[in-house]
Parts: structure tokens; C-alpha cells; sequence
């Protein structure tokens, strides 16, 4: 019970239109900190030249990693501070199904405005 009182009392503070616009900007940095530094262990795991991120064939990691690099664009994180993350997701953007998926529903892989 009082796990309960305790986690609702900081989530109302957390999500509470009352939570000043500094409040709001800290948790947006605190929430872009730590969305980079997914994206910077991604870049790390790729640094042996593996050719998908779970081993040796496509799995829903290697789409999910798109999908993150196009997030990251959106939030104004530059891909190119990623360069084996980029390179990789720019490969595998290019292989069969992907590409025919990318092209059919026109999605565009580059996102960053910077």
C-alpha cells in the first residue's frame, strides 16, 4: 500500500501540468541522456563488424534499430555522432525485405534537421 501512495505521488509529480517548464525541460534531458546512450551502446556493440546485432541473420533487433536512429533524429540527435550505428542501419536499409518496405510506405531512414 504505501508502495502504491508513494509510486502514484511521484508519477502526479512527474506528470502533473503543475510541473514547471525547468521540471519539464530536466526530465526531456534526462529522458534524451539516456535515449543516447542506447544508441551510443549500439554504436559500441557493432564496433566487431557483426553483421546483424543478434548474430548472423535479421531479426526484429535489427528493425528496432532503425526505428531508434529515426527517433534520435527526430529529437535533434545526430546520426553521424553514431558512425557504425549509421553505417550499419544505412546497410541494412538497403537489404531485402526492408528497402521494398521503406519504399512502399515512404519512410524516410534520414530524420535529423540539423
Amino acid at each position: 500500500r504505501r508502495h502504491t501512495r508513494c509510486s502514484r505521488d511521484w508519477s502526479s509529480d512527474v506528470c502533473s501540468s503543475d510541473l514547471t517548464e525547468e521540471g519539464q525541460a530536466g526530465v526531456k534531458q534526462k529522458a534524451l541522456d539516456t535515449f543516447k546512450g542506447y544508441l551510443g551502446e549500439i554504436n559500441e556493440m557493432l564496433a566487431d563488424n557483426r553483421p546483424y546485432l543478434c548474430g548472423r541473420q535479421l531479426t526484429p533487433a535489427d528493425i528496432y534499430a532503425i526505428c531508434l536512429i529515426r527517433w534520435g533524429g527526430v529529437a535533434g540527435v545526430n546520426p553521424a555522432d553514431y558512425p557504425r550505428y549509421q553505417s550499419y542501419v544505412n546497410r541494412i536499409n538497403q537489404e531485402e525485405p526492408i528497402a521494398g518496405t521503406m519504399a512502399l510506405e515512404k519512410i524516410d531512414l534520414n530524420t535529423y534537421k540539423g
